[in-house]
């Protein structure tokens, strides 16, 4: 039986905790502050972040008023959000070590409870739900952030640099262990199938642009345990012919305003008891 995969284990997260926090995190803030627009965080809110991360949505959330617990498997993601949030004063917000697929919370403690791009890497993604809505007051909102595999290209391109450079490799399996949930539909289907109301999926988009397409290649396997496998299995001694192509891979995806990368934050509501 196959155990959990790269980006389902902890160690690989905290191991790429403060490249993850410099390499990636910054793209994924526009995503963080419309999703907490939408769910109209402000002074008071009570929030719970989990799968915090580098702390993105928290920090952002912070900035709004909001009383912010945050949540994350990885000790080095934990340690290094508290890092932070110390420097910025504030030293006092709760950040622990916690399995989002069992919260060590109370019933009904959240005005809204929020998972970007955490979720998604859950083992038990339904478990991970549940406990959302399970710590989520009635009448209060959580919310689920996705990557759209319509219009989410970074690992496609990777492995279309991979096939361009290299088209003798056999390249893995394409589809991420998330994928019923990359969609509308499939993240509809799962927050009504656990009670949850009100159920609407905002799509949000962005257009990256890469300052250094080659060195942010090169980093990829030091922060992203998704990818790691496939830089195991390619060798140090190619990985400059892969880079080069993946510098034409994302010049030929791009338009005038970069590389259309779009998340789906999914909203709603615990059913009333």
């Amino acid at each position: 039986m196959n155990g959990p995969s790269r980006d389902q284990q902890p160690d690989a997260w905290s191991a790429g905790a403060e490249g993850y926090e410099t390499a990636f995190a910054p793209f994924t803030v526009p995503y963080a502050q419309e999703a907490l627009r939408l769910l109209g965080v402000g002074p008071g809110t009570r929030l719970l972040d989990v799968a915090a991360g580098s702390g993105v949505v928290t920090r952002h959330a912070l900035d709004l008023g909001a009383e912010v617990v945050a949540t994350d498997f990885a000790p080095g993601m934990v340690d290094l959000l508290a890092r932070r949030l110390a420097e910025a004063g504030h030293a006092d917000v709760r950040v622990e070590v916690m399995d989002g697929q069992d919260l060590a919370l109370a019933d009904d403690s959240f005005d809204i409870a929020i998972s970007m791009l955490g979720l998604i890497f859950f083992p038990d993604i339904d478990a991970g739900v549940r406990e959302l809505a399970r710590v989520t007051r009635p009448g209060g909102q959580i919310a689920i952030g996705t990557w759209d595999l319509d219009h989410f290209r970074l690992v496609q391109l990777v492995q279309a640099a991979v096939a361009r450079a290299l088209p003798d490799f056999t390249l893995p399996a394409a589809e991420p262990t998330w994928a019923r949930i990359g969609h509308a539909d499939g993240l509809i289907e799962l927050l009504v199938g656990h009670g949850l109301v009100d159920v609407v999926v905002h799509p949000v988009t962005q257009w990256w642009r890469f300052d250094d397409p080659v060195r942010f290649f090169h980093e990829l396997p030091s922060w992203s345990p998704p990818v790691q496998p496939l830089f195991d299995a390619l060798g140090s001694e190619v990985l400059d012919r892969v880079a080069e192509a993946f510098v034409v891979e994302v010049d030929e995806a791009s338009g005038p305003d970069g590389l259309r990368t779009d998340v789906l934050v999914a909203i709603g509501r615990p059913a009333a008891s």
